[in-house]
């Protein structure tokens, strides 16, 4: 690119404009003096000044022709810098977007993505924007933005193979049947349990080695009032079970989903629910009987609350919220919604180790016909199709 100083140009012009004009005075005083001219020295006076014109003239447009052209070049530079920078913002979005839908299908973990700036999008990871021909990109900047892309990449991946593990593991899934059912219950409020009702209902079945093999969750219309405390603690209104079924619909659903992953009928089937003895197997029992609801045969049940203080013994509290934080070490998140509380209830379980549990478990259970005694209602017998 040419550069012309503006300085330097200016001063020329100006030398040759003075030298011209005291020519050209010279020349006009002799001629108003009457003074002869027969060397022609006044006519070539003036011709000469006449011809520093015209080429003070042609220098001036050179130097604005040359300004131009500067300009016009710098601005192809930036186009050519724009079309660049545009190009890295649309590759940037479409890995921004292949990045997003590999996310979105992976399942939910504990896994943590790298230290990587996972607030901001991949696209304003990347290096400066440049601003003209004579900027550089420094390249350490660069590197960086590199590191980080390749750590949000592996991130990915890792979150990718896991969701093909969890899919291979549901899938081996289908041949297990279960051998546990943590539930819990989030209800009306407080008062005798016969007078409870329902409004969540989360389970999650387990095999024998406490591996996950389905889950029921559903919110029920309790066709009562919900207490105002009872909403503070679990946030579920009146609005928001208005439209749902049951428990006449959901009971029985329950029902059939604890004969289908159960497998053989005969085959034991111990409910888990954390202060299930008082609280949520009674409501159990009151809900079906209210609804003329049978339980599948060959129940038991154990409280999780037995089962921890002989897994753990010796903690200072045995609440479900403390023991998780106490035990494993953070906080149960979403604690009073049903299904974040069961599956709290499992990972104590699987920390405690699958034999320790199992016979714990075994120690603490009773027949859930035992409960229904103990209750003084009568459930209608258990239908061929559910026992079979």
């Amino acid at each position: 690119m040419v550069e012309v100083a503006p300085a330097a140009a200016a001063g020329a012009t100006n030398a040759m404009e003075s030298e011209a004009e005291e020519m050209a005075a010279s020349a006009a005083l002799l001629l108003l003096m009457g003074e002869k001219d027969p060397d022609g020295e006044v006519e070539g006076a003036i011709a000469e000044s006449e011809a520093m014109e015209i080429t003070e003239e042609a220098e001036v447009g050179s130097t604005e022709g040359a300004i131009e052209e500067s300009e016009a070049m710098e601005g192809v530079w930036r186009g050519v810098d724009n079309e660049s920078d545009d190009k890295m913002e649309v590759d940037d979005a479409g890995a921004v977007g292949a990045l997003e839908m590999a996310i979105s299908t992976a399942p939910a973990s504990s896994a943590q993505p790298p230290k990587a700036d996972m607030t901001a999008s991949a696209a304003t990871r990347r290096s400066p924007r440049r601003r003209g021909p004579k900027e550089k990109v420094e390249a350490k900047d660069e590197e960086d933005g590199k590191e980080d892309l390749a750590a949000v990449v592996n991130w990915v991946a890792m979150m990718t193979t896991e969701a093909a593990e969890v899919a291979a593991a549901t899938a081996a899934a289908d041949g297990r049947d279960a051998r546990y059912i943590v539930f819990d219950f989030e209800t009306t409020g407080l008062g005798k349990t016969e007078h409870i009702r329902i409004v969540q209902v989360g389970a999650r079945a387990l095999d024998a080695s406490l591996r996950p093999v389905d889950q029921f969750t559903s919110l029920v219309n309790p066709t009562i009032r919900i207490q105002r405390g009872a909403i503070e603690v679990h946030g579920i209104s009146d609005e928001r079970v208005a439209s749902e079924e049951t428990w006449a619909v959901i009971g029985l659903r329950l029902n059939q989903w604890m004969s289908r992953v159960r497998g053989p009928a005969d085959g034991a089937l111990t409910l888990l629910a954390h202060n299930g003895k008082r609280f949520d197997s009674r409501v159990l029992v009151f809900e079906h009987a209210r609804h003329s609801l049978s339980l599948p045969p060959n129940l038991h049940h154990a409280d999780t609350l037995d089962i921890f203080k002989r897994t753990f013994p010796g903690r200072p509290s045995y609440k479900l919220g403390e023991m998780h934080e106490g035990v494993l070490g953070c906080e149960l998140e979403n604690a009073h919604d049903a299904m974040a509380d069961v599956d709290g209830v499992c990972a104590l379980l699987r920390r405690a180790g699958a034999e320790e549990a199992a016979a714990a478990a075994e120690a603490c259970s009773e027949a859930l016909e035992a409960i229904v005694k103990r209750c003084g209602v009568a459930l209608p017998p258990a239908p061929v199709a559910a026992a079979a």
